[in-house]
């Protein structure tokens, strides 16, 4: 895996993050939270091809549950109910968005890194909750 697309996930997970206030690395089960972090794995899987042991290394997970989110992931997305389509559409967004962009790519990983380099936050609309 390069480190490129290391990068750029890290970039969607920070914006997720930053945005969204949602940190999919958290053990929360609560179904928003799940529901980005199901949908981050998905994105990055179809997208980049990213085995799924390096995906349960970004998210503190086991390999079994990326395989997990995957599956549920093509089964919520044909389900007429819920809001994962709307959660889906909006990590999509943001990685098409960071794909668009050119990147330098600095020395050093992390979060020191990631603050230090200023993306573009496009305007998404957030998930309204539902308590």
């Amino acid at each position: 895996m390069s480190k490129n697309i290391i990068f750029k996930a890290q970039v969607i997970k920070q914006t997720i993050l930053d945005d969204y206030k949602v940190d999919i690395t958290s053990d929360c089960r609560k179904r928003e939270t799940v529901y980005y972090r199901m949908a981050y794995i998905s994105y990055l899987r179809k997208n980049y091809g990213i085995s799924y042991e390096s995906l349960a290394r970004m998210i503190n997970k086991n390999h079994s549950s990326c395989i997990y989110f995957v599956k549920q992931s093509k089964y919520l997305l044909d389900s007429p109910y819920g809001d994962y389509k709307e959660i889906h559409t909006i990590v999509s967004r943001i990685g098409k968005s960071v794909n668009s962009k050119i990147y330098i790519l600095p020395r050093m990983y992390g979060r020191k890194a990631l603050k230090t380099l200023r993306i573009h936050k496009p305007n998404f609309p957030s998930v309204s909750q539902n308590s």
